[in-house]
């Protein structure tokens, strides 16, 4: 019986051995002298950049992560597949970050590959964004954000330009933005709050919430509920279905088509045209 057990936790832990996860950190830097904008191109994986004042370099920490290979098999797919580099291209670094396996699919199966990308920036930088798969946050910018997303959820707060994320599917949540707000969005909920320009949302499914914006709102919906309150500005609202809750709008308030679903409009000083009830 000692035997038996000893033979299949062998074997257990030999399977373990087989499939464990590579895991490598490596480190790029990138002096920031006369660069005004850092480009990203990355696949599936985390993103996380923040700005900092004072800040001299551009700072990359990337987490390699291969999952179910030994550490040969993973030198040999980094070797031949992995992009990952910094590179200054006159007044704009690119930062590039993924692995180039495309037509290789049957040699990686179903096994994950993602490189982590933790990135420190100076305060002042603009960043236009790439992305693939996986999370994405965002913070401390004081110039203009552009987010072209795939998948995975995408935070950004305390932008001080312009920000515009097109986005396929992950929850949205922002706050705090200097400059305008461009969301063209698939499907996850959009969640806003102090825009100091005007907003505009194009969005397929997902509920929608927005507070404190300072400049006009012009939101095209397919489908899920939207609440809009306290807007220095005017509401032109076109939906296909769900509740419209707007409250708290100093200009005026047209709403194009309301589709199926109750709407409410409360508080607004100047007028409410449109498909409602008035």
């Amino acid at each position: 019986m000692k035997k038996i057990l000893f033979t299949i936790v062998a074997l257990t832990f030999g399977v373990s051995l087989a499939y464990a996860d590579f895991n490598e950190t490596r480190n790029l830097n990138l002096a920031a002298d006369g660069i005004k904008e850092l480009k990203i191109d990355c696949g599936a994986g985390f993103l996380d950049v923040k700005g900092f004042a004072d800040l001299k370099n551009i700072e990359v920490e990337a987490e390699i992560i291969l999952e179910g290979y030994d550490d040969d098999d993973a030198a040999e797919i980094i070797d031949r597949y992995m992009i990952l580099k910094l590179e200054e291209r006159g007044d704009k670094a690119m930062l590039q970050s993924y692995f180039d396996d495309s037509n290789n699919w049957s040699f990686f199966g179903y096994r994950n590959r993602m490189i982590n990308l933790t990135v420190r920036v100076p305060l002042n930088m603009g960043l236009n964004i790439e992305d693939g798969s996986g999370y994405i946050y965002i913070e401390d910018i004081e110039n203009a954000v552009t987010i072209d997303d795939g998948s995975g959820e995408i935070t950004i707060m305390n932008i001080g330009g312009d920000a515009r994320i097109e986005d396929g599917s992950g929850e949205i949540e922002v706050s705090d933005i200097r400059g305008s707000m461009d969301i063209e969005d698939g499907s996850g909920s959009i969640d806003l709050d102090n825009i100091h320009g005007q907003l505009t949302i194009d969005d397929g499914s997902g509920s929608i919430r927005a507070d404190n914006i300072e400049g006009d709102v012009d939101i095209e919906d397919s489908s899920g509920d939207m609440t809009i309150k306290s807007v220095n500005g005017s509401i032109v609202v076109d939906d296909g279905s769900g509740d419209i809750r707007i409250d708290g709008v100093s200009k005026d308030v047209r709403i194009v088509d309301a589709g199926s679903g109750g709407t409410r409009i409360t508080n607004v000083e100047g007028r409410v045209s449109g498909d409602v009830d008035i």
